[in-house]
Order: structure tokens, then sequence, then C-alpha cells
């Protein structure tokens, strides 16, 4: 499965690379919830507009999880998502949907210090899995883009929800 999520990326990235473009760069800042830990989270972005249809969306989230127990020194669950927004054509308004698809690496682990019988030790694990979703972007001017978005993380070990609310720079050439 790993070997087709690879190549399902790099089939995309060659497509989008042949386009003609009239591309922008767009960056975002947002916050997160994830159903598989339950909390909030800080969502950073990059993406690169190829034209009014595609866009190539990076972005990586720190969720802030509790530290979950008397021996628990600290937790983490992260992730990086690489998304293709297919923007669909609609006319005379503000909003911009989009439906998303991509490749996705979610990384966690604990940190314990001092427990009983088995001192300091750091129990880690990450999932390579894929996207799907949709968002809208509001089109407040021609820079300023809040969006919201909601995507399914799809890994072989765990399923997982994603809301995303958030604001978009867009960079002008």
């Amino acid at each position: 499965m790993k070997s087709l999520k690879i190549g399902v990326l790099f089939s995309t990235i060659i497509f989008l690379t042949s386009l003609s473009t009239t591309a922008q760069v767009n960056a975002g800042l947002g916050i997160d919830h994830a159903s598989a830990v339950d909390e909030a989270g800080l969502d950073l972005r990059v993406g690169y507009q190829f034209n009014e249809h595609l866009n190539l969306v990076g972005d990586f989230s720190l969720f802030f999880v509790d530290d979950g127990g008397r021996y628990v020194k600290n937790r983490y669950w992260n992730e990086f998502n690489i998304n293709l927004h297919y923007f669909f054509a609609v006319s005379d308004t503000k909003f911009s949907p989009y439906a998303l698809f991509g490749l996705n690496t979610t990384f966690w682990g604990v940190k314990f210090e001092n427990q009983p019988g088995m001192g300091d030790y750091e129990d880690t694990d990450s999932e390579v899995g894929l996207n799907l979703g949709s968002g809208l972007d509001y089109n407040l001017d021609k820079n300023f883009k809040p969006f919201f978005e909601v995507k399914y993380l799809m890994t072989d070990d765990f399923n997982q929800g994603n809301i995303t609310f958030g604001i978009k720079y867009v960079f002008s050439h």
C-alpha cells in the first residue's frame, strides 16, 4: 500500500508541474481538531496555486495533547499532509468550495519518566495514510482568505476526522 501511495504522490506532482500555470503561493495558519486525540492543534500550511482549479498544499499540524498520567513526561501527536485541492467553478460568489485528496504521515509518542520497574523510556510510532475531504475558502479580498476544511485520514492502524478553521494569505506576483 505504501508503494501505491508514493506512486500516487509522484504522479500528481508530475501532472501538476506539466500544467500551464498562473501560479500563486499562499500560506496559512489555523486551528485543528482531531477525533483520534480529541484535542486542539495548530495548523501551519503552504500552498502552490497552479491555476484557478488546482492548489497543492502541504500542512503540518501540532496537537496539544495532555500529559496523560503520573509517570508521563510528555505526549505528542503530529501530522504532515500533502493534499491536492480541486476548486469548483462558482460564479458571482465570494465562496470557493474545493475537494481534497492527499497523503498523510501521522507520528505520535509518549515519554515516560521514573516508571516503576521500567525507569525512563519513550514509545513512538508513525503511520502513512490517505486523506479525503472538502473545504471552503471565503475570498475576503485578493490576499486574505479565511477557510474551513474537513478531512478524513485513513491509515492501516486508525482513521480520524479533522476539522480546521484558519486564514490564508495569497502572495501576489
